[in-house]
């Protein structure tokens, strides 16, 4: 605040004016819309008009990694030099959340089986029988199918359902996919004719 006229100086009070100036207070200004901004471009405009800037991380399905999520005040606020800013930047999405799908291919052993068929007719063969009718007989024997059961655990299946079946009469290669979520692992488990023959963990 200040006067036109000197506090010492002797004046006559009905014949003179004394003109205050008063303060308006600190400069103030409007806050920018911050959106799209990272943090070093929000340190730089907090810098520049003298905010006390307070950052704050977290996560975001929406808002890019490093960007800029909310601001408090909100922008058109009416600020001073020392004010305080406080803005929300994004980490991104939570990994914790994030549905991921997961593949394993292993190979399922055959196990030939004895057939009670093929046993039964060798003993109502003849003792006179050629040796090329034996071989001929024993060509045509098919193999016996395994019965497979696969077994999955993830966040959709669990290891007490059947996952998929099949037969197989040879050594054979079987592709599961598995959805998990987060840092999460998934399982498996073979059975073979009823009996369990493996199982295993798949981790990321």
């Amino acid at each position: 605040m200040s006067q036109d006229i000197d506090s010492d100086k002797q004046v006559i009070a009905k014949q003179t004016t004394i003109t205050f100036t008063v303060s308006s207070g600190p400069k103030r200004f409007a806050l920018r819309d911050l959106s799209g901004y990272n943090e070093k471009s929000v340190r730089d405009y907090a810098n520049e008009l003298e905010l006390n800037l307070n950052v704050e991380n977290e996560y975001s399905d929406d808002i890019a990694e490093g960007t800029l999520i909310r601001q408090n005040p909100e922008a058109g606020a009416m600020l001073s030099k020392g004010d305080t800013l406080t803005v929300v930047m994004s980490k991104g999405k939570d990994p914790a959340t994030q549905v991921k799908q997961l593949s394993k291919t292993i190979s399922v052993p055959y196990q030939a089986v004895s057939s009670e068929s093929s046993s039964a007719s060798s003993t109502s063969d003849s003792a006179g029988d050629s040796d090329s009718a034996t071989e001929s007989s024993s060509s045509s024997v098919k193999p016996v199918p395994n019965q497979i059961q696969v077994y999955i655990a993830d966040s959709q299946h669990s290891l007490d359902k059947v996952y998929r079946t099949l037969s197989i009469t040879e050594d054979t290669d079987v592709t599961m996919n598995f959805t998990v979520v987060g840092s999460e692992s998934a399982h498996y488990r073979i059975v073979r004719d009823g009996v369990e023959i493996m199982s295993g963990e798949v981790k990321q």
